[in-house]
């Protein structure tokens, strides 16, 4: 089982209105995964990270979408962007191993 509990994504600390619909992309992106609608997610993942890469909690989060819907290498290389933003992202470690050991099985 992956880890799905994130913390808060860093946009959540920004005021500006740039940052604010960001915030509003990954809100979507979130609901539409949390109803296990990965691929319509990740589309809004991507383009927060489009504009803004340097947020771990939305490469985490697209992460795991991708991991269910059994895409792993993409997964691992979500959760490895993670760790580049923020290399004690502990969650983002754990997930990017089970997703290695899938991958190998």
């Amino acid at each position: 089982m992956i880890n799905t509990v994130n913390i808060l994504p860093e946009i959540l600390l920004q005021k500006d209105e740039e940052d604010q619909s960001l915030l509003r992309l990954y809100s979507q992106g979130k609901i539409l995964s949390d109803s296990e609608k990965y691929e319509e997610a990740i589309v809004f993942y991507n383009k927060v990270l489009k504009v803004n890469p340097e947020q771990e909690t939305v490469w985490f989060d697209r992460g795991v979408a991708l991991h269910y819907l059994n895409k792993h290498e993409e997964a691992i290389i979500s959760y490895c962007k993670a760790l580049e933003v923020n290399p004690d992202y502990e969650d983002a470690w754990f997930n990017r191993q089970v997703d290695l050991k899938v991958k190998s099985i």
